[in-house]
């Protein structure tokens, strides 16, 4: 960070992690002087797009994750999303819904919300 004017913004994941790793983990970017936290659950390990089971001693979701972020420092916050239904929501509102919550619970440190989107080529599915 003292060698550039850039201001990052760490991709911080619950997935397979104990809470007090994950929170020390988020101590030491703001020590570092981090201030921008882009919260994610991530995907389950050894299989993309499998089910995830949240370890019983971790964070179970990005929300729960960007409420500890929160609890331990000031960061501004970006969470991400899902431009379409999450293969794990039951339906699309239920995914707004939890979006929403989201980042109504870090704001105002909740600064925006991130997604990726796949194009392909005009006309296909």
């Amino acid at each position: 960070l003292e060698e550039t004017t850039l201001k990052p913004a760490a991709h911080l994941t619950c997935v397979d992690a104990p809470r007090g790793e994950v929170d020390e983990v988020i101590q030491d970017y703001w020590d570092a002087g981090i201030r921008h936290l882009v919260a994610i659950r991530g995907d389950p390990p050894g299989q993309l797009g499998g089910v995830y089971q949240p370890r019983a001693d971790g964070y179970a979701n990005a929300t729960e994750l960007t409420k500890a972020i929160g609890r331990i420092a000031p960061f501004e916050i970006s969470v991400s999303l899902y431009p379409q239904k999450h293969p794990e929501s039951p339906s699309i509102a239920t995914l707004w819904t939890a979006s929403r919550f989201s980042i109504k619970t870090t704001s105002p440190r909740c600064r925006d919300s991130w997604t990726t989107m796949r194009l392909g080529p005009m006309g296909s599915r």
